[in-house]
């Protein structure tokens, strides 16, 4: 099955292999500190439930670590369920349910992979697809990430939908007349007005269909 789970980008006093310069975002392939500019790391999020051990995104955009004293479960957190981030581990409890021993198993959060990053950083987008396995059996087990065996996450069909200024034109000139009424005599003046302040001038974009395993 498949999930469409958000991205999320966020500054880090981390090294890593994303940074700003600026207002462009660059990726060197090796993780570092980018002196003079802001490292960034990728993470996605889910509704997933989060549990005691699991990192989660808090609403102020802070990266924490559920615990029975976090109030994850308070506010709308995101539960992280991949990321560029080495440092993030994941904790699976494992421990018989008779509570004969406490047994944890640490190790890294799913990461995302190099090929995502990169196409990231030429269009960024905020939302993918993860393929998740499910599981035919008798007890109830809830889907599992597919991961790949470097333990990275599978990302299907990341659609961009980019549109020309036309287009653009013509959904502002659609939603100005349901508002103000086709009669309003500023509507082209209006969405001119807007496009300049806020559009770039640049050439059509299409739409990309992309595949990163």
């Amino acid at each position: 099955m498949k999930k469409t789970v958000k991205v999320v980008m966020l500054p880090t006093e981390k090294a890593s292999s994303l940074y700003l310069n600026k207002a462009e975002l660059k990726y060197t392939g090796e993780e570092k500190i980018a002196l003079g500019n802001t490292n960034q790391h990728l993470y996605l999020v889910s509704d997933d439930e989060i549990k005691e051990g699991d990192w989660f995104l808090h609403p102020d955009n802070v990266v924490i670590k559920a615990n029975s004293q976090s109030d994850h479960k308070v506010y709308r957190c995101k539960k992280i369920i991949a990321t560029t981030d080495k440092s993030l581990d994941n904790v699976e409890d494992c421990s018989p349910k008779d509570g004969s021993a406490n047994i944890k198993l640490v190790s890294r959060l799913p990461q995302i992979p190099k090929s995502f990053v990169e196409q990231y950083v030429k269009a960024p987008i905020d939302e993918v697809e993860l393929e998740y396995d499910t599981f035919n059996v008798n007890v109830e087990i809830p889907p599992a990430i597919r991961l790949t065996y470097n333990n990275e996450v599978i990302i299907h069909n990341s659609q961009i939908k980019t549109y020309t200024r036309e287009e653009v034109k013509t959904i502002l000139k659609k939603y100005m007349d349901y508002a103000f009424g086709k009669e309003y005599s500023k509507t082209e003046e209006r969405i001119d007005q807007w496009m300049e302040e806020n559009l770039l001038p640049c050439k059509p974009y299409k739409q990309v269909n992309l595949e990163f395993i």
